[in-house]
Formats: structure tokens, sequence, C-alpha cells
């Protein structure tokens, strides 16, 4: 997660895909949620101002489960049924300068 979440392009491709509030379609929150966030911290995280929510998001993860995988990370993505983010990751991996993660992971193969 760490990886990710030092890669300033994949960050904001996964945050202009997940800080959307679309009607009908998961978000940050969602994820949040699937990845085991409470509420209370859930409601911290929410915007004030302009800020990201995801970026907020990822920098928490990364505080409370530093060892967070990125499997993880593409299942709670996937029961979010949110395949276009799976998909962009996929493609940001081999664009993505992560030694540690590999398009060829068991998560991706699932989809």
């Amino acid at each position: 997660m760490k990886t990710l979440r030092n890669n300033l392009d994949c960050l904001e491709e996964l945050a202009t895909l997940l800080d959307c509030e679309t009607p009908g379609m998961k978000n940050w929150l969602h994820f949040a949620w699937k990845l085991g966030v409470s509420k209370e911290d859930c409601d911290n995280l929410k915007p004030k101002g302009n800020p990201s929510p995801t970026r907020t998001l990822m920098e928490h993860i990364v505080q409370v489960d530093p060892d967070l995988t990125v499997k993880t990370f593409i299942e709670a993505l996937k029961r979010m049924q949110r395949t276009d983010v799976v998909n962009t990751l996929r493609k940001l991996m081999l664009d993505c300068d992560g030694r540690n993660i590999s398009t060829d992971d068991e998560a991706f193969k699932t989809l």
C-alpha cells in the first residue's frame, strides 16, 4: 500500500475514480468500510474544503494498517463491484514503478 500511496500518478488516478460521488456507484467511503475503517474514522476523513477523501483514506490506512496488501485492496474493490478501478490499477501497475507489486498477482486474475 505504501508503494501505491507514494506513486502520485497511481494515487491521482485512484482518487479520481473513488472520490466521485455518483448515485449508484460505490466510492471512497464504501471502500473504507470494506477495509474495516470505522464510521467514526470515516467521518473524520470526509473532506473539509477541497482535499481528496481517497488520498486522506490512503494515508489513514497506511498509518493504521501498514501491512495491508495490495491483494486486500483489490479484493475490497471487487466486493464493491468496482472492476473499473481494478482494471485501471492493473494498467497503472504496468506503468508505475511498483517493484513489489505484480500484475500476475492472484487478486488481478479473478476479475
